[in-house]
């Protein structure tokens, strides 16, 4: 992989067509015979490239959402940012991430980072990619003065799980995710 054709950056609303070709890929790549077929379908349908303007212009609209501490009445803002990675200046992959959605003992004082997605077109998986994607994020999540680090996947989704695993995630929590009203076992993955 020649790193210089790699570049790493913050989403923008013209990135909305390839952001729901690579979630529309990747998905399908990901979760085909895991999820049953209309809840794939409908999970897809839902992140067009409306939604992902939509999106993208929300974070773009709101910069206290993602630098802020502390709402009003002292109540966290949840923090959140989007990355796309560019191959050859074509979107290949993104991550979505920021403060967790809860914390976990023994840390619960620190406030937990997650990735909530990281994705990449399955052509560019198994590359180095991933790994590159996942290296900055976690490098932004620290600046974001984030301490632990939750990834969460679903338990039968053995690529993922396998990622996590070799990037040194401890499964160390189980849970649930519901898709078209079936639970689909899933495992969260620490990094402390």
């Amino acid at each position: 992989m020649d790193s210089s054709t790699i570049h790493i950056r913050v989403a923008e609303i013209g990135d909305a067509a390839a952001l729901s070709q690579v979630h529309r890929a990747s998905w399908f790549n990901a979760y085909h015979g895991i999820l049953n077929g209309t809840a794939l379908r409908e999970s897809i349908a839902r992140r067009n490239q409306h939604w992902w303007h939509s999106a993208v212009e929300k974070l773009n609209a709101e910069p206290a959402s993602i630098g802020g501490r502390m709402g009003g009445g002292g109540a966290r803002v949840r923090q959140s940012r989007l990355l796309v990675l560019e191959f050859d200046s074509s979107v290949v992959g993104y991550a979505n991430f920021g403060t967790g959605r809860r914390n976990f003992p023994p840390h619960a004082v620190s406030r937990w980072g997650e990735i909530f997605e990281l994705y990449l077109l399955p052509e560019y998986q198994g590359l180095g990619f991933g790994r590159t994607l996942f290296d900055r994020v976690r490098a932004e999540l620290k600046d974001m003065e984030h301490g632990p680090l939750i990834v969460w996947a679903l338990e039968a989704n053995d690529q993922a799980t396998g990622f996590y695993t070799a990037l040194g995630g401890e499964a160390f929590v189980r849970s649930h995710e519901m898709f078209g009203g079936i639970q689909a076992p899933t495992i969260g993955f620490r990094w402390i």
